[in-house]
């Protein structure tokens, strides 16, 4: 069905047109681009959210990203449970991506990775499971895009992150890995993820201010009567 809906929406299967305009050695690049820059850019976007000047900023940013890796990493991940084009013959058996198989060199780190997950189906241990919608690559910097923008307004920093995102994209089809409505569904849940986590840090300032008594939801003490 995602294959099917990819389909549809851009005129053939994405991979076709991404592997048309892209060749061997930008296939490389992407291929080292999905694994190694999204390494450091997590780790600093997550940095960057805990150890933020602005704590109003950091709450919301770290719960934002705590409701992303539980929602869309989790419970999104097991209600659409599905596999990339990449497994598509193993699990359905159906050649349909055979092409896109044949073109992904076998010494990528995402050819090899794949395998390896392939045989370790079902085996117990973490970073053992297959789960391609939605995209938690694409949901972590499509999150990022929203941060950034709280921060920079429109500046260069929002179109730099915009690009990254926009590169994690392509290679996440390029490569097998998703099926673009995998991105696209991700974008769905981000946004109301963030404006939640928004609320949610609106919601606690006023708390804030109140006297401890009060944000506790006792009364003021009364004042001892004294007899004459």
């Amino acid at each position: 069905m995602l294959a099917d809906l990819d389909s549809a929406l851009f005129g053939q299967d994405p991979w076709r047109i991404t592997h048309a305009i892209f060749g061997p050695a930008a296939t490389r690049f992407l291929d080292w681009f999905y694994v190694t820059p999204c390494l450091i850019v997590t780790a600093t976007m997550t940095l960057w959210a805990c150890f933020a000047k602005d704590r109003a900023f950091s709450r919301r940013s770290v719960l934002a990203i705590t409701m992303c890796w539980f929602i869309i990493g989790n419970w999104a991940a097991l209600s659409l449970s599905s596999a990339g084009p990449i497994y598509m013959d193993h699990f359905y058996g159906d050649a349909r991506f055979a092409d896109l198989l044949a073109v992904l060199p076998p010494d990528l780190t995402a050819t090899q990775t794949q395998a390896y997950l392939l045989e370790n189906f079902s085996a117990p241990g973490f970073g053992k499971g297959i789960s391609a919608m939605p995209s938690m690559h694409n949901a972590l910097y499509l999150l990022l895009l929203w941060m950034v923008y709280d921060r920079f307004g429109n500046g260069w920093q929002l179109w730099l992150a915009i690009a990254f995102e926009a590169t994690v994209f392509v290679a996440s089809v390029h490569l097998g890995w998703h099926y673009a409505l995998d991105a696209v569904v991700a974008a769905m849940l981000v946004a109301p993820i963030w404006y939640v986590a928004g609320r949610v840090e609106s919601w606690r300032l006023p708390r804030l201010a109140l006297p401890l008594g009060n944000r506790l939801g006792n009364r003021p003490a009364s004042a001892p009567s004294v007899s004459p």
